[in-house]
C-alpha cells in the first residue's frame, strides 16, 4: 500500500507540472473599429513664355511687329476649364494698352509698344488684360501666340532697351473627369 501511496504521488505531482508550465487559456476579446482614409488632389498648372524679343530696331521709329507663345502647362487633364491668362502693364505702362520698354543707358528713353492676340495690333490686350490660350490635348497644354508691336513714329536713342511683363494664369484646381 506503501509503494501505490507513493505511485499515485509522484502522478499527481508529475501532473500538476506540466499542468503548471501550459499556459492558461483565455477567452479572446474583440472590438470593431474604423479608420477614415481621404485625400484631395488639386490640379497645379504653370505659365510659361517664349521671349519677345524685337531684336534690332532703326532709330527712326520704323514700326516692329514680333510674336512669342505663352504656354499653360497642368499637371491633370480639364478640358472644360476656363483658362485664362493675365498680362500686367510691364515696369512702364503708359494709358490702356501700352507698355514702354525703358533703356539701359537712360531711364527717360523708351520705346512703346502694345501685345495683342492677332497681327497688325488687332485686338490688344489693355493693361492687366486677360487671353483665353487655346488646348489641343484635352487641357493638360494650353498655347497662345501673342503679338507685339512697337508703336510708329517715335525716334529712338541708340541702345538695349527692355521691359518685363507679368504673366498671372487663372484655372480652376478641381479635376473634372473626361466624359466618354
Amino acid at each position: 500500500m506503501k509503494t501505490i501511496n507513493k505511485n499515485v504521488l509522484v502522478a499527481l505531482a508529475a501532473g500538476s507540472m506540466v499542468m503548471g508550465a501550459l499556459p492558461v487559456l483565455a477567452a479572446s476579446q474583440t472590438a470593431p473599429g474604423s479608420m477614415t482614409v481621404s485625400a484631395t488632389v488639386v490640379r497645379s498648372c504653370s505659365v510659361s513664355a517664349d521671349a519677345l524679343s524685337f531684336g534690332n530696331i532703326d532709330d527712326a521709329g520704323t514700326p516692329v511687329e514680333v510674336s512669342a507663345d505663352v504656354t499653360v502647362s497642368c499637371g491633370s487633364a480639364n478640358e472644360n476649364d476656363a483658362v485664362t491668362i493675365a498680362f500686367s502693364g510691364g515696369l512702364n505702362p503708359d494709358g490702356t494698352t501700352t507698355r514702354q520698354m525703358v533703356s539701359a543707358n537712360d531711364a527717360n528713353n523708351y520705346i512703346a509698344y502694345t501685345l495683342s492676340e492677332a497681327t497688325n495690333g488687332v485686338t490688344p490686350i489693355a493693361i492687366d488684360g486677360t487671353v483665353q490660350p487655346a488646348t489641343s490635348d484635352g487641357g493638360v497644354t494650353y498655347t497662345k501666340t501673342i503679338y507685339g508691336q512697337t508703336q510708329s513714329g517715335a525716334a529712338a536713342v541708340a541702345g538695349s532697351y527692355s521691359d518685363t511683363v507679368t504673366l498671372t494664369v487663372t484655372y480652376d484646381d478641381a479635376y473634372v473627369a473626361p466624359q466618354g
